[in-house]
């Protein structure tokens, strides 16, 4: 079964003084006849998420499978776009939502209320979604965080979310806003490096293994309206 995908909205890392107005990004997985789309931002990206999928000819109505890598508030809360699809959220991060660290404070205290509105699956283990998409167990960020990982077009590609948020803990090797209290964010840091030729992570453009090491292609555009 062939597998693509396309970053429908870019990650950012941008930050004020006082708080970050960086997004999440949102990635679209074809594998076959099924769609499935890795988080869905926030209301800030909402117009953008519409868009993108309206560019690759697709509505929110398409989507077969929204997949939650973790329930911070940038990666969830424009989940009632879908209708439709199939969410599916970590029985791990499900239970960190009801006591979350004492510094996250990321979690808004709806969504699991909201969530259950819709068609909920909350996974054990590290399920395949459809043959070849495989779900990754990522924790550091959070303790119940996962990502996405197949091959497409002869590469690995891991979704790594905020697994990988920037370049810093690309290259660092470390996570910064870790809420695992079991600290493993490092442990997987590793791991995806060592496992993928071609990473998503949650706030920065693509990354790709070349001989020389990692590097991106793409800037992190960012337009300013005033008005």
């Amino acid at each position: 079964m062939e597998i693509t995908y396309s970053v429908i909205v870019p990650g950012s890392s941008v930050a004020l003084a006082n708080g970050f107005i960086g997004w999440s990004s949102i990635v679209l997985v074809e594998a076959g006849d099924t769609r499935i789309l890795f988080d869905c931002g926030h209301h800030v990206t909402r117009h953008a998420l519409v868009a993108g999928l309206k560019q690759r000819g697709l509505e929110a109505s398409d989507i077969d499978i929204l997949f939650l890598s973790h329930m911070h508030f940038d990666h969830v809360l424009n989940f009632d776009l879908f209708p439709k699809a199939h969410l599916m959220v970590s029985e791990t991060e499900w239970a960190y939502a009801d006591n979350p660290h004492e510094k996250d404070m990321f979690v808004p205290g709806f969504i699991k209320k909201a969530l259950e509105m819709a068609d909920l699956e909350i996974f054990s283990g590290s399920p395949e979604l459809v043959p070849g998409v495989a779900t990754l167990y990522a924790p550091g960020h959070t303790p119940g965080l996962y990502g996405l990982a197949f091959e497409s077009g002869g590469n690995r590609i891991i979704v790594a979310g905020d697994a990988i948020k920037t370049s810093h803990e690309l290259f660092s090797g470390k996570a910064q806003m870790e809420f695992d209290p079991d600290q493993r964010g490092s442990r997987t840091i590793s791991y995806i490096r060592e496992n993928a030729d071609r990473i998503i992570p949650g706030h920065y453009p693509e990354f790709r293994k070349t001989d020389d090491g990692w590097i991106w292609d793409d800037p992190q555009p960012l337009s300013v309206i005033f008005r």
